[in-house]
């Protein structure tokens, strides 16, 4: 289950303790020298010795996760060819540990996050919502359009596209929720990319 124990309130019991911390089992001594977080970002770990239930109160099994886009918020993303006129993408990965990744081709890439701590799956409790808010460009040119909410247990992609005789460049609203009804938004960007003819 994880997730983290209540507050206060009715006394915590060995059932919720064992659900709670991925079924260790019904014996507190079972979680002894164990490492407990709160969702305030908190850590520690239970006595060696002696443990009570009244210290389990706000613990579960996990670090909290933070949800992030301010490492994309308000960037511009550039490629460019390896030839002048070229054809190629440039592409923006949101993928499901957490992590994102910008590929422009001869122009390299750039990375950040949008969960901390990045986790393996991490993507699958969360969605994301890409809204394009412009696009502009010449022939043969094209750029990933709006969505709906998707879950992120895929990998997720921005792609813009120039056929090489004009550039092109598309402008994105990103979103991303705990819900796939996309209430409530936890992290939001504005964010370009451009596909460069040079």
């Amino acid at each position: 289950m994880a997730g983290y124990l209540q507050a206060s309130g009715n006394p915590i019991s060995m059932s919720q303790i064992n659900s709670v911390f991925d079924g260790r089992g019904n014996n507190l001594n079972a979680y002894r020298g164990t490492t407990w977080y709160t969702a305030a970002g908190g850590s520690g770990t239970f006595s060696s010795g002696t443990i009570s239930f009244n210290d389990f109160y706000l613990k579960g099994p996990n670090p909290a996760v933070t949800i992030s886009l301010a490492s994309l918020n308000g960037a511009y993303l550039v490629g460019s060819p390896s030839f002048s006129g070229e054809a190629y993408s440039v592409d923006l990965y949101f993928n499901t540990n957490g992590t994102w990744d910008f590929y422009g081709f001869t122009a390299g890439g750039s990375s950040g996050n949008w969960a901390s701590p990045t986790t393996t799956g991490i993507g699958s409790s969360y969605w994301i919502r890409i809204t394009r808010t412009f696009f502009s460009g010449g022939l043969f040119n094209s750029a990933t359009g709006s969505t709906g909410w998707l879950q992120l247990s895929s990998a997720q992609i921005i792609t813009v596209t120039t056929g090489g005789y004009d550039g092109s460049q598309a402008g994105y609203t990103v979103e991303i929720s705990s819900s796939s009804s996309g209430s409530p938004v936890l992290a939001t960007a504005d964010v370009i990319l451009f596909a460069s003819t040079f």
